[in-house]
């Protein structure tokens, strides 16, 4: 946390942008000062000067709340104030002469004409949605996840480190192992109980990795994992390649992770996804657990990989998907930056090559009907967006009241910041995942 506290600051302290915008800032004040000084002296300053005083500090503290950031967001805005402001100068150089550009360098135009060959789904009957279903799981997982959701014949088993006592609840700091030898560090969270538990698989979002979900820091995913654990659910937490354990500590982050598994032909979340697999097939296989009623849950990044999991792992009773995007746009398409209100994302992790030939964007989406799916968001993420605004609500909502199952669909935005909340999911869960039932070796 030192280290990533001190890259900030470094990068901060770099930045041209940031020091101007300062610098304009402290002037406003200066001049304010001025006025006031002017009016001790009789002299009466203009309205003008009132107005920059009365500006200046507000300015100021939201210049400071920009440059700080959340730890959700690596890309500081200071970073991003001088990239627009660099990008701008850099047209203004007198090297480039006065052209007007045409065409699609980034090649949008090209990608939003791609589409599958295969047509949209048609809700004709459940027969046909669930033969749907079952055909379109197995074209995404063998076209976009191949090694995935492919069992090694190595079951994974959990290796307890240390385990303490946390508000009566038991909190392991767990290890296993993934198929290519690497040790996934994970949070465990026992509820003291004598049976059979609905469990929740929380996978985190960005940010310092299981050390947020589990409640040892202050972050935006308040500790989901030992927050579920506490409303009476087993938790696991898993850590994501590229954060925390397996990032800073180990000299690598996300977008090293996802190039080099671009460069083996792969990708940051088929490698994830393989990884989560695991960690769900050990907490499905723990005593305590009951396996007919495990539901996976995140936010951002957390709660995507989440949607991604229960769409193509049938063994999942529930979903809980937090801090998502606005699902603008048009049918079959994901959202662009500008849509979904994530200008600033240029993420490689959440490249998935051949994802635009092989799928349309609601089809992972449409795979968890008609299991239990809370779509949670706050006003932060997308605003006072209301269902019948989205294609994709609209759809979903059609699709689950035609498997006769409305209920067990919900979307909601709630008064907050980009965060994780967690009473709304705890109420959702408990709503879907009936009463404990004794455990087997309970006698």
């Amino acid at each position: 946390m030192k280290y990533y506290q001190s890259t900030s600051l470094r990068r901060a302290l770099r930045s041209k942008a940031l020091w101007r915008a300062m610098a304009l800032l402290v002037g406003c004040e200066l001049l304010a000062t001025s006025a006031w000084l002017a009016f001790s002296f009789g002299r009466s300053p203009g309205y003008f000067e009132f107005a920059l005083a009365a500006l200046a500090a507000p300015l100021a503290a939201i210049v400071g709340f920009l440059c700080g950031g959340r730890a959700e967001q690596r890309e500081r805005w200071v970073t991003r104030l001088a990239s627009i402001y660099e990008s701008q100068r850099e047209s203004r150089r007198s090297y480039y002469e006065p052209l007007r550009v045409g065409g699609d360098p980034a090649l949008s135009d090209r990608l939003r004409a791609l589409k599958p060959s295969r047509p949209f789904a048609t809700l004709t009957s459940p027969d046909q949605m669930s033969a749907w279903r079952e055909a379109v799981r197995r074209e995404i997982t063998s076209g976009l996840y191949e090694e995935a959701f492919v069992p090694d014949g190595n079951t994974p088993r959990i290796r307890v480190l240390r385990e303490v006592d946390v508000d009566g609840v038991s909190r392991a700091f767990v290890t296993y192992e993934a198929s290519d030898g690497t040790t996934i560090p994970a949070y465990l969270f026992r509820p003291r109980s004598d049976r059979q538990m609905a469990a929740v698989f929380v996978v985190p979002g960005n940010g310092r990795g299981i050390v947020e979900t589990a409640g040892l820091v202050r972050s935006y995913q308040h500790g989901a994992a030992l927050a579920l654990a506490r409303a009476g659910f087993v938790t696991l937490t898993p850590e994501l390649r590229g954060f925390g354990y397996l990032g800073k500590l180990i000299g690598t982050d996300p977008a090293r992770v996802a190039r080099n598994a671009l460069l083996i032909g792969s990708s940051y979340y088929a490698v994830v996804l393989h990884d989560l697999w695991r960690g769900l097939t050990a907490l499905l296989t723990d005593q305590a657990v009951d396996p007919t009623r495990v539901a996976v849950s995140g936010c951002s990044l957390g709660g995507d990989l989440a949607i991604t999991l229960g769409a193509l792992d049938t063994r999942v009773s529930a979903v809980v998907a937090q801090g998502l995007a606005r699902w603008h746009g048009v049918r079959g398409q994901a959202p662009t930056p500008e849509e979904d209100g994530s200008k600033w994302r240029g993420d490689a992790t959440s490249i998935v090559p051949e994802a635009a030939r092989l799928t349309h964007y609601e089809d992972r989406f449409l795979l968890l009907a008609p299991r239990p799916f809370a779509v949670i968001n706050t006003t932060w993420d997308v605003g006072n967006q209301r269902e019948e605004e989205s294609w994709l609500l609209r759809l979903l909502r059609s699709a689950y009241h035609f498997e006769g199952a409305e209920d067990c669909f919900q979307f909601c935005v709630m008064r907050g910041g980009h965060e994780y909340l967690v009473n709304p999911a705890v109420e959702f869960l408990q709503r879907h995942l009936c009463e404990a039932r004794p455990r087997a070796d309970a006698g």
